[in-house]
């Protein structure tokens, strides 16, 4: 069984960031083992957790400076710092609204798409165009103090689309944000600190879910483990993730997606 937990928090830590959708892996992990959701409700919520921190500790520069922004502020501290803080979080405010409100009202029907083998299939041969697409995009150099609200609105639907498992969330957003000029770094920042209250609002969910219907069947000793495991695979790939961004190639993983997408269509067709 530790075997099984450890293989699927790499899976977890690797999927979480890199443009592969981690619930599509997941699920298709689920469904190959013939795991039983109910009874791994609180294990998921623990890699989650080594993921999201994971994504804090690697932005902490980040997360600090728009902390000590807002502080400038109450002090009455006119800095450059206070402009990015009221900034960054405006736009990530509006990333987060769209998807809130589809994830509340909508989340467990597009969920339960992705039960289904040939939509999980479907939805990765997606991802993989989507990945594609930015290839061919010419940036406008667009950062911080250059990207509209506008723009971040439609990240944000992009984000949306992501509820469906298969579609990867961080595929979806950056290649939006590149799509509308970003450069790729400020769309990885973007896709990433806008992701927190994704990642954390899913938390909330599944701890309330778990609290409900949750079975604790794991040893602590395991899930601390499967916890360190997602916090250091995430790391990894989210230190990946940002050097490939650096080179803009995000395009890379679009052939990992697609080949994946079309395996899964054809198993399920042979299976049929």
């Amino acid at each position: 069984m530790l075997f099984t937990l450890v293989i699927l928090a790499v899976v977890q830590g690797l999927t979480e960031f890199l443009p592969v959708s981690s619930s599509g892996h997941l699920n298709l992990i689920s469904h190959f083992f013939a795991l039983d959701a109910s009874n791994m409700l609180l294990f998921f919520l623990i890699v989650h957790a080594g993921t999201a921190c994971a994504a804090l500790f690697y932005f902490r520069k980040d997360i600090i400076d728009i902390i000590l922004g807002f502080f400038d502020f109450i002090t009455k501290k006119d800095t450059p710092r206070v402009k990015d803080a009221f900034k960054w979080s405006a736009l990530v405010l509006t990333v987060s609204l769209p998807t809130g409100i589809i994830g509340i009202t909508l989340k467990s029907h597009v969920e339960q798409l992705g039960t289904s083998l040939s939509n999980l299939g479907i939805a990765l041969v997606v991802t993989a165009f989507i990945l594609l697409a930015t290839k061919y995009v010419k940036t406008k150099n667009l950062d911080l103090h250059s990207f509209g609200y506008k723009e971040a609105f439609l990240v944000g639907l992009a984000q949306s689309f992501a509820l469906m498992p298969g579609i990867s969330r961080s595929g979806s957003t950056i290649a939006m944000a590149l799509i509308l000029g970003a450069t790729p770094l400020f769309a990885g920042k973007l896709s990433f600190l806008a992701s927190f209250v994704a990642i954390f609002g899913a938390l909330l969910l599944e701890v309330l879910e778990y609290m409900k219907e949750g079975k604790e069947i794991f040893p602590i000793s395991y899930l601390i483990i499967s916890f360190i495991v997602s916090f250091l695979v995430g790391l990894f790939a989210l230190r990946f993730l940002m050097k490939i961004l650096s080179h803009g190639k995000l395009y890379l993983f679009s052939l990992y997606c697609g080949v994946l997408g079309l395996t899964v269509l054809i198993y399920n067709l042979i299976k049929l």
